[in-house]
């Protein structure tokens, strides 16, 4: 739809753009590792809070869990999970909740994919934070003095 983030509108076939993720830190690792660490922290929450919201047919709620997710995958530059839950926002705002679960399990599908991806990229960042690593060299007391 005319409304979605154009992210939502390019390259849906890619589970994570990590092109554009880093551009979206303006390439600071550490950083789009942090975010990710939130991410995948936060998610299953997010993921339990949407069935729930499905499985009661509520609506508004769906809709609602699932704009907040799409900002997150957005965010991180996963097209076709924000995609999903693009769509799954939409279902419930409409409430249209027999497409609504249909989405949904269409989004959890592709959570399996996108997860573990996530966590892959954030151990290799920590990884390479670790490797360079530069502890500050001890200062002498003299040196400080003069």
């Amino acid at each position: 739809s005319l409304g979605e983030p154009s992210v939502l509108r390019q390259t849906t076939d890619l589970t994570l753009d990590m092109e554009l993720s880093l551009q979206h830190t303006d390439n600071d690792r550490v950083l789009l590792r942090e975010i990710i660490d939130i991410f995948l922290a936060d998610c299953p929450q997010s993921i339990a809070e949407i069935a729930a919201a499905v499985q009661a047919g509520n609506g508004e709620k769906v809709h609602r869990s699932a704009h907040k997710l799409k900002g997150s995958l957005v965010s991180l530059a996963a097209p076709r999970a924000a995609s999903l839950a693009a769509a799954l926002e939409s279902a419930g705002r409409s409430g249209n909740m027999p497409e609504a679960g249909r989405l949904f399990l269409q989004l959890k599908d592709e959570m399996k994919r996108l997860l573990p991806q996530l966590g892959e990229i954030s151990r290799s960042f920590q990884q390479e934070e670790d490797r360079h690593m530069i502890l500050p060299e001890p200062v002498r007391l003299d040196e400080r003095l003069g």
